[in-house]
């Protein structure tokens, strides 16, 4: 288990020059590729999430929903592909990713309420694990020169408890804390890819580094 420490120290351990303070347009691409059921039972869902440490609060959500089946292959998830634009320092991405963003899995239902019947947790920080470190979950890493790496892995689900699941259906996951089982029903294929595109313009230590360069070029 890697805990918040350790990995905020591995994000940190990627920026550029080692500078943690100074903003950087960055992109994190979220991928929910498919699902499989791990139960008995056959259902019609969505997954949804959403992502208020990096100011993104209106719920994603995969659309049209998908049927599972029991024990059955992976039902691939349709529009589940997501990019989001950042523009912060290591330091900051680092707190904002240290918390995991909590995975849904909705049922459909044709004549009745939806109802929320799975929830996972989703590191985002883990395209900045190890290579080969990340876990049992962990089916691929790769990382490129220039800032841009990846994770491709699974999510487990597991079953939320009855009265847990009725409190978030009545007044939004967001207002109650949801509790689940232990009992593991579904797995969530997921990549993640993040992407440094490099210093935003404008900002002040950009600004003062290239003065910097230039007082250095002037004294040769």
């Amino acid at each position: 288990m890697v805990h918040a420490a350790q990995r905020a120290a591995l994000v940190c351990d990627a920026a550029p020059d080692g500078d943690l303070d100074s903003s950087r347009d960055m992109t994190i691409s979220i991928n929910l590729q498919g699902i499989r059921s791990l139960s008995n039972s056959c259902h019609t869902i969505y997954l949804r999430y959403s992502l208020p440490t990096l100011g993104y609060l209106p719920a994603v959500q995969t659309s049209p929903p998908v049927n599972t089946e029991r024990h059955g292959a992976q039902s691939f998830q349709t529009n589940a592909f997501n990019s989001y634009e950042v523009a912060l320092s290591y330091r900051a991405l680092a707190a904002a990713l240290s918390t995991p963003i909590q995975l849904e899995v909705w049922g459909k239902e044709k004549y009745a309420k939806d109802s929320l019947i799975a929830v996972g947790d989703l590191h985002l920080w883990l395209p900045f694990a190890v290579l080969g470190g990340a876990g049992e979950h962990s089916t691929a890493q790769r990382s490129w020169p220039g800032g841009q790496r990846e994770w491709t892995g699974l999510v487990s689900a597991f079953e939320v408890e009855a009265v847990s699941a009725r409190a978030a259906e009545k007044l939004g996951v967001g207002a109650v804390d949801v509790c689940a089982t232990k009992r593991k029903l579904f797995n969530v294929s997921v990549s993640l890819t993040f992407d440094d595109t490099g210093a935003v313009k404008g900002d002040p230590s950009c600004q003062l580094a290239l003065v910097a360069a230039k007082v250095c070029l002037l004294s040769l």
